[in-house]
């Protein structure tokens, strides 16, 4: 059995993304969203709730996640006896934001650490076999990039030899947050120097390709629905187990060629009423379909951003890894709804020719099949799927983040809302601070201008 994953939601963008994407593995199975119960005589012999869920002795399923969050906007309007384990729950004593404050969110996280890291242990307690812990935050406010790094960092000094994944959304173009520049090279240090995965998602993608999606105005809980379709789906072969990637440790050795290159992007197709409420009719979609549908740079959740002159334009969308996830009918339950595998073998061949690999990557598209969930009444004519991508485009969404940090760090624009907590209280502290985040950004982005050179690895050698 894979291990158990137990999940940080830090933030409002985390919590309100959590809390969709437990309303999704609760409709997958069979379990109340609004009290954790379920009917025993529904339950399926081939799933895996166990790997997020705790099964109290009172036969209640609670989500095995810690929500944190400064203020209560989010967390507080939890129902008290309602699916998440109250106990789980942190909210500042203060019940004040972090003004979109990374240096804040930080700040209380360190002097309150103890108390967030008890509740965690606690829930530790209930694991047999803890897998990995999963982060959900915003990079661009305060509390969700701040507290965030600050738990990653704890959470790499004390479980070091468990795995560190996040789900980690950036700002949009149209971003009401001024210092969001700051705020997200600052969190993106902790995410290079302490998370073994990061998966990305770009609020200005998730806008385009909602308006694609849905009939209605896009709203942020149909944004949040999104994410919450895609992380359900990055976790479907782990719940819903066949005979490969059924752990995540499995799913990221296929991701993650080395430590340097872990950010992951995701596109999904097609978004439909049995995924998301209010999307357009899709009438059918078949594997062949899905796997080329896939390669379409629109449905990818990051935005590309606009292309810096420093920039090849080779550097654009170069893969080094690739896993599609199909999921379809059970076919243990229905023979006659198997997907056919030669449409899958030639949606591979041109799906293989039309993607872009870096020259010392293995050049495939590796394939997990995935297993709808017996307790909805899916359309049996729609395929869907997800691609986890390891691709060169997320350099130049740290490109353009960095050039914005550029020109504001240049003027020391509101520099002065960061150097009013302990921690940072020296100017030359917070200065250092930026600089040295600033730097190991640089050095990532120059990364991956490095890998596209067939000879990568062996100068990789030579510097050892």
């Amino acid at each position: 059995m894979p291990g158990e994953i137990i999940s940080l939601l830090v933030g409002q963008c985390g919590n309100q993304i959590g809390q969709q994407y437990w309303s999704r593995l609760c409709a997958e199975h069979g379990i109340s969203a609004s009290d954790g119960s379920r009917n025993a005589d529904s339950l399926n012999l081939y799933e895996q709730p166990d790997i997020y869920f705790n099964l109290s002795s009172n036969n209640r399923y609670t989500p095995r996640a810690i929500l944190v969050d400064l203020e209560p906007g989010v967390i507080g309007k939890l129902p008290e006896n309602g699916l998440f384990n109250p106990r789980n729950t942190y909210l500042s004593k203060e019940g004040s934001s972090s003004g979109n404050n990374w240096a804040y969110g930080y700040q209380y996280a360190h002097d309150y650490s103890q108390e967030i890291m008890d509740i965690i242990d606690h829930e530790l307690d209930s694991c047999d076999n803890l897998e990995a812990f999963q982060l959900l935050h915003s990079v661009g406010g305060g509390t969700g990039s701040g507290a965030g790094s600050y738990l990653l960092e704890q959470l790499n000094d004390r479980y070091g030899k468990k795995l560190l994944t996040t789900f980690s959304v950036f700002e949009g173009a149209n971003s009401s947050v001024v210092v969001h520049p700051y705020n997200t090279v600052l969190a993106l240090r902790r995410l290079i120097e302490h998370s073994d995965a990061c998966v990305v998602f770009d609020n200005s993608s998730l806008h385009n390709i909602a308006s694609e999606c849905f009939v209605d105005t896009v709203s942020f809980f149909q944004i949040n629905e999104l994410i919450a379709t895609a992380m359900a789906t990055f976790s479907n072969t782990m719940r819903f187990p066949n005979y490969l990637y059924t752990s995540l440790s499995h799913i990221l050795s296929t991701l993650v060629p080395t430590p340097d290159f872990k950010f992951l992007s995701t596109s999904f197709s097609p978004f439909t009423s049995d995924t998301v409420a209010g999307a357009k009719d899709v009438r059918s979609s078949t594997a062949y379909d899905v796997i080329l549908k896939l390669l379409d740079q629109k449905l990818q959740m990051i935005n590309q951003g606009t292309k810096s002159p420093s920039f090849r334009d080779d550097l654009n969308n170069r893969y080094l890894a690739v896993l599609d996830i199909l999921v379809t009918n059970d076919p243990r339950d229905d023979l006659t709804t198997r997907v056919d595998q030669d449409d899958i073998q030639k949606a591979l061949m041109r799906a293989h020719q039309r993607a872009r690999f870096v020259p010392w990557c293995p050049s495939s598209i590796h394939l997990a099949h995935g297993t709808k969930s017996p307790y909805l009444q899916p359309n049996k004519n729609i395929v869907s799927g997800l691609m986890i991508a390891n691709t060169t485009n997320v350099a130049l969404l740290f490109q353009k983040t960095c050039s914005q940090f550029d020109s504001m760090f240049a003027r020391k624009m509101f520099m002065n809302n960061y150097t009013r907590h302990d921690l940072f209280s020296l100017e030359d502290g917070i200065l250092a601070e930026f600089q040295e985040s600033r730097e190991v950004v640089r050095s990532l982005i120059e990364e991956y201008g490095s890998c596209l050179k067939e000879s990568y690895l062996d100068d990789e050698d030579e510097v050892m």
